[in-house]
């Protein structure tokens, strides 16, 4: 290093050990989060565009509209009194060679989608000979069909 004639080299000292360092100190937290992140699917969040808030269609005394309002505690007390749409409750049991697309869909677990693929799988290949046959349908596996099984029958 002296004289001129060697060049200076970076790799020669301390600045090596510390580049060692910060690298190690850096694949280790890079590890470590690897390790310790929660595995699954990506979250996904939809962007919810804001209600128009309720206007009073009724005019005031001097003939004017009146100013909306922001209708959050109208909107939170509608929806409190407001029953939830639910599937009806499906019971007896079900032909499945002639069940229409809307007493499949009654069924648990069955929706519109599935319900279609039943009936087009009866129209493409004929009458279910037993209940088990459903497993010829796509998305009836095992589960499914022990799930549904009560409720179906076969004439």
């Amino acid at each position: 290093m002296g004289g001129g004639t060697e060049r200076d080299d970076w790799t020669d000292g301390p600045a090596k050990w510390a580049a060692v360092i910060v690298l190690a100190i850096a694949s280790a937290a890079g590890l470590a989060w690897a390790v310790l992140r929660p595995v699954g699917p990506p979250v996904v969040r939809a962007a919810v565009e804001p209600r128009p808030a309720p206007v009073d269609e009724s005019e005031t005394l001097d003939g004017s509209r009146p100013v909306p309002t922001s209708g959050r505690a109208e909107t939170r007390a509608a929806s409190a009194d407001a029953p939830t749409p639910a599937k009806p409750a499906f019971s007896g049991t079900l032909n499945i060679n002639t069940a229409s697309a809307a007493e499949l869909e009654a069924l648990p677990g069955i929706g519109p989608a599935l319900a279609g693929r039943i009936i087009d799988d009866r129209a493409a290949n004929g009458p279910f000979r037993t209940v088990d046959d459903l497993d010829r349908v796509r998305g009836i596996g095992p589960k499914t069909l022990e799930r549904l099984r009560p409720y179906l029958r076969v004439q």
